[in-house]
């Protein structure tokens, strides 16, 4: 039987990203502490990591290095 790890979707603006309405869409706000705190967490217990945004692959993948958050799909 072949297992896999769970995966653990966040979504981007609002959720992972503070979000106080459409800025640009390259505009770059902070992470939010909570959610980054989980991410790391689930990351230690084996989970992958879904980051899902309508911004773009470059841009997320950009971000999570910036921020260095650890993102396993987009």
């Amino acid at each position: 039987m072949k297992t896999t790890r769970p995966i653990i979707a966040f979504d981007f603006d609002g959720v992972l990203a503070t979000y106080n309405g459409f800025v640009a869409k390259d505009d770059i706000q902070e992470p939010n502490a909570e959610v980054v705190k989980a991410i790391h967490t689930l990351k230690e217990k084996g989970c992958e990591i879904l980051i899902h945004s309508t911004r773009g692959d470059a841009f997320i993948k950009m971000y999570c290095e910036r921020f260095s958050i650890p993102v396993d799909h987009i």
